[in-house]
């Protein structure tokens, strides 16, 4: 009886592995069918091998209506490769299992110098949320029994932990020019900090810092032609050209374009 009880157990068990060992050759078979599939499409599609993943959730007022996975998350929108080939950015959709696998997809190709800049916006906060606190009756009961009342008392709190929690909603936004229009890509949040390998120097804040810069040189460069004109001014005064009274007046009208 027990024996044909065991025998029973082991044909259950060889069955198990069985069927797993024929579970994972499909999906290795699989794995590798995806692999090449991708491999053709890439080729097709003339998609570098350094090129970068990308989550777009909004392509030239076209909103993708479809989930995608991006790193461990499920966001709304798909998935794009980018890469910059000498001074333009492309975008190409990413391969996907429900389309042909020889599909040419249309491809975004954007010159950096007509990219006036990208930017992330929206609410980030990260919440701390703590838990227990509460009573352990189990606890209070064991720490009552062993150290009485004081036992009962501290055996009977909940460990208190804290745990942070990222709470990302910002988007990232990409403005350009194309055919005299403005345009813009949304891409999700954490598309920025690829962005920002890619075309740095297009990052809104890098912008408008190198703007105080640049106006800081051109006010520089006024300064120093104005004070130059006063100078050569002064030397037609002491030439007996100009009078003093003609000297001041145009000396003054000269400070106050510095002023």
């Amino acid at each position: 009886m027990f024996g044909a009880f065991f025998t029973g157990i082991l044909i259950a068990a060889g069955i198990v592995i069985f069927i797993f060992i024929i579970m994972g050759l499909i999906a290795s078979s699989s794995g590798k069918e995806k692999i090449e599939n991708i491999k053709l499409y890439n080729e097709r599609n003339k998609i570098p091998i350094n090129s970068k993943m990308i989550g777009c959730i909004e392509l030239n007022s076209e909103k993708y209506q479809t989930k995608a996975q991006y790193g461990n998350k499920m966001l709304l929108g798909r998935l794009f490769n980018i890469w910059k080939e000498e001074n333009r950015i492309i975008l190409c959709e990413s391969f996907n299992i429900n389309k042909p696998k020889d599909l040419i997809a249309v491809k975004t190709i954007i010159p950096i110098e007509n990219i006036k800049f990208f930017t992330r916006e929206g609410e980030y906060r990260v919440d701390n949320i703590v838990q227990g606190g509460g009573v352990n009756f189990k606890g209070a009961i064991v720490g009552g029994v062993i150290a009485g009342e004081a036992g009962a008392i501290l055996a009977g709190r909940e460990k208190i932990t804290t745990t942070q929690k990222e709470v990302d909603k910002r988007q990232t936004y990409l403005y350009y020019i194309d055919n005299n229009q403005e345009k813009r890509i949304v891409f999700f949040s954490e598309s920025y900090d690829l962005l920002l390998e890619l075309i740095p120097n297009k990052e809104i804040g890098y912008i408008e810092k190198h703007k105080i810069v640049e106006f800081k040189k051109s006010n520089d460069t006024q300064e120093k032609s104005i004070y130059k004109d006063i100078e050569e001014l002064s030397n037609l005064k002491d030439k007996g050209i100009l009078t003093e009274e003609e000297f001041t007046e145009k000396k003054k009208m000269l400070l106050e374009k510095i002023q």
